[in-house]
């Protein structure tokens, strides 16, 4: 997206008011004023617009999160009550359990769709990363990145 003018000039103004902010811990004010200054809104149809990649994207599972009753049906059943009765699960058996939740995400529960945005400013390019639900609808907006890599989500991505 190329901005002219007094466009330009604001958003330049806008990323030095920013300084090096963390781009994942954008406030709503800050994404707001940018997408004003882009000419565009959180309920803007993103999807008629150019962009640089987009995909679905779900948070990737955690060990943390693990969750016995997700691979019951690959275990034996004592190791399976045994689990369930409090004894740590393996390294194999929590990697098995991120497989399979991983799994079900992307096939079952794929939250967001994305889109990476790269905007020319007088400093360089700058890439955005905006994430959309169900309704097609921007629900976050996340910058400046300095790269299209540094932009792309962190987690599951089907493309």
């Amino acid at each position: 997206m190329h901005l002219a003018g007094d466009e330009l000039f604001r958003a330049d103004q806008w990323l030095e008011g920013i300084g090096n902010a963390d781009p994942e811990k954008l406030s709503r004010e800050e994404a707001a004023t940018i997408l004003e200054i882009m000419g565009l809104g959180f309920s803007f149809p993103f999807n008629n617009l150019t962009y640089e990649a987009d995909g679905n994207f779900a948070p990737a599972a955690r060990a943390e999160e693990f969750f016995e009753e997700r691979i019951e049906a690959l275990l034996e059943p004592e190791r399976f009550q045994a689990i369930a009765g409090g004894s740590q699960p393996t390294a194999q058996e929590i990697q098995t359990f991120l497989d399979e939740e991983n799994k079900m995400r992307m096939e079952d529960e794929m939250p967001f769709h994305f889109y990476v945005w790269k905007i020319r400013f007088s400093k360089g390019d700058r890439y955005f990363r905006s994430l959309h639900g169900d309704g097609g609808l921007m629900d976050h907006f996340f910058g400046p990145f300095l790269s299209l890599e540094e932009a792309m989500p962190k987690g599951l991505i089907q493309q």
